[in-house]
């Protein structure tokens, strides 16, 4: 339990390191931002597949969480 606590806890920031990076508070925001110029598409695009990557492995994790509580 520990350590998907923990895995849960990096996925969380990696999101937030995203988030940062494009002073973004969404993936739809993000995106939008990419289709309007305002950030360079490479490596944006990348970044918003991990976005969208790391959120479906947090929804693993809770699941998987939940399951063992």
């Amino acid at each position: 339990l520990a350590y998907l606590e923990h895995e849960l806890r990096l996925a969380e920031e990696d999101i937030a390191d995203i988030r940062d990076k494009y002073l973004v508070a969404t993936k739809v925001e993000l995106e939008k931002n990419i289709k309007n110029k305002k950030v360079y598409s490479h490596p944006a695009w990348e970044d918003l597949i991990a976005w969208e990557n790391t959120e479906e492995h947090i929804a693993k994790l809770k699941k998987t969480i939940r399951a063992i509580q």
